[in-house]
């Protein structure tokens, strides 16, 4: 089974080299890699050649362009293989992570197989000089159809939200249904701001039977120049970070979003409404008031100014007039100031909390199980190589075994 592997990257000279690294530590040899550069002004072109290896290539886009834009420029290049994925330029795989998926594929008839989330967050992003690590690994899996996933993420009736479904950046595709994808959606593949999210979408909405496999073959990265960290980090005066504001300004210029919210639920929004048109698709809907409450929560949690972006977003979908959205999401956010204010006073007078921040721990769950969330001691693990490298170890004494599981969300897709 032949894998692969596509890498876009802009100006992460400093990032992608580590990436690079954990796809040639594979235990399984047969993929390719391609390195989709949005046309970077820093050395990522000179990073990216300096490892001499046949099985990688790298394209340069003409021009910049959004996310989206050179994700589709990408997706040109491709060589035909069984099973496509895209690794972010801050993020990295496990040595066994494409034994581990070629397993799953040959086990079982499916399309997808979505790994489940960790997190690898460099030093200096919150804060401390060391990383931090958050993963877990239950050793299981279950089965699930994806139409029957994205009718429930649309009433919000599923309790892992639009993450539970496959998109091609949190999953593997197979050769079938990355093909299916481009003849539904031939102007373009990645049609919203968020190409991972529409993907998941377009799964979705094709209704095919995808596992969803909680062990660690993927560890994503939160460096300071991570897409989702800048858009989140927000200046007293309610400004995007520059660097997310190139974002927007590319994103909104090819037409693929109309507001710079820093909320992740606009992108779903969108996506399922293009879909829905894209496919015909009747039986899935989208409750208002729901929306409403899910963006201003996501909003609270991302903030702590007003932000026009959100504002005009929740008016326009909800038909709720902008002063009436501004007003209400002020009085949350002062009433969210007079929580966090009290909060800082306790966590000061907390010992406890300190030493959590201090000390690395991991919890062993069971002889199965394994989650851990630590800032990792060892300063040599400041990158997501030898992030990787580091699970990696921690988990081999435990001798995982994948087993199935129950499927809790009471949408098992049978065989």
């Amino acid at each position: 089974m032949k894998f692969q592997i596509m890498l876009p990257t802009y100006n992460r000279g400093d990032l992608v080299g580590g990436a690079i690294k954990t796809v040639l530590a594979q235990e399984n040899p047969n993929w390719s890699l391609l390195v989709v550069d949005n046309n970077s002004a820093d050395n990522t072109a000179e990073v990216v050649k300096s490892f001499d290896d046949p099985r990688i290539r790298y394209v340069c886009n003409p021009t910049n362009t959004s996310m989206s834009g050179n994700w589709e420029f990408g997706l040109k290049h491709l060589e035909e293989a069984d099973a496509y994925t895209v690794l972010g330029d801050d993020d990295g795989f496990l040595p066994n992570a494409l034994t581990v998926v070629e397993n799953m594929f040959q086990e079982h008839d499916i399309e997808a197989v979505r790994v489940d989330d960790g997190c690898f967050t460099y030093p200096a992003v919150d804060g401390s000089t060391l990383s931090r690590l958050q993963a877990s690994c239950r050793g299981e899996y279950s089965i699930y159809n994806s139409f029957e996933v994205l009718k429930k993420v649309a009433r919000f009736e599923h309790p892992g939200g639009y993450k539970w479904l496959p998109s091609i950046y949190n999953s593997f595709f197979s050769r079938k249904l990355l093909e299916t994808i481009k003849e539904k959606s031939p102007e373009r593949v990645f049609g919203s701001a968020a190409p991972d999210i529409y993907t998941a979408m377009l799964a979705g909405g094709l209704g095919v039977n995808f596992l969803y496999l909680s062990y660690p073959v993927k560890l994503p990265g939160t460096s300071p120049k991570s897409n989702g960290f800048l858009v989140g980090k927000t200046g007293k005066k309610g400004k995007i970070d520059p660097r997310a504001s190139e974002f927007y300004k590319s994103t909104i210029a090819e037409k693929l979003i109309r507001h710079d919210a820093i909320t992740i639920f606009p992108h779903v929004w969108d996506s399922i409404q293009k879909v829905r048109s894209l496919l015909n698709i009747r039986d899935i809907s989208l409750d208002s008031e729901r929306v409403y409450t899910a963006v201003v929560k996501e909003f609270l949690k991302r903030s702590n100014v007003l932000l026009e972006g959100d504002i005009q977003f929740l008016s326009e979908v909800c038909s709720v007039p902008v002063e009436d959205v501004r007003k209400d999401i002020s009085g949350r956010l002062k009433r969210k100031e007079v929580k966090e204010r009290k909060r800082k006073i306790r966590k000061a007078l907390t010992l406890s909390s300190l030493r959590r921040r201090i000390w690395p721990r991991s919890e062993p769950i069971s002889s199965n199980k394994y989650f851990i969330d630590e800032y990792v001691a060892d300063e040599s693990v400041n990158d997501i190589y030898s992030g990787c490298m580091y699970y990696y170890q921690m988990l081999q004494p435990l001798d995982f075994e994948v087993k199935p599981v129950e499927d809790v969300a009471g949408i098992y897709a049978s065989e």
